[in-house]
């Protein structure tokens, strides 16, 4: 199971850590959207959870935490570019 993680966070420094921590712990799918595993052990899903909590201090700022089961995550539908489909290609590393 995947988790879907989407911010709106107004302040410049409390969203650029946020999209640092996500960008730790899984893949970056829009600008404010990331794709992450769930199988962080509990302090990494900890680190990532007091992120989040730490950049949403405005009134009207929000982090979006959603599963997503493999069902739907076989079922998603993209239209454009899908950045999570870089990683299903195979390569090398030189």
């Amino acid at each position: 199971m995947n988790l879907l993680v989407a911010y709106d966070i107004s302040d410049d420094a409390c969203r650029l850590r946020i999209s640092s921590t996500l960008s730790r712990h899984g893949l970056r799918v829009q600008r404010s959207v990331f794709d992450l595993e769930t199988r962080l052990d509990i302090d990494r899903f900890r680190e990532l959870i007091e992120g989040a909590q730490r950049g949403s201090g405005a009134p009207y700022d929000s982090v979006l935490i959603q599963p997503l089961c493999d069902r739907c995550q076989s079922n998603r539908l993209v239209i454009g570019h899908d950045a999570g489909s870089a990683l299903a290609e195979p390569f090398w590393i030189i």
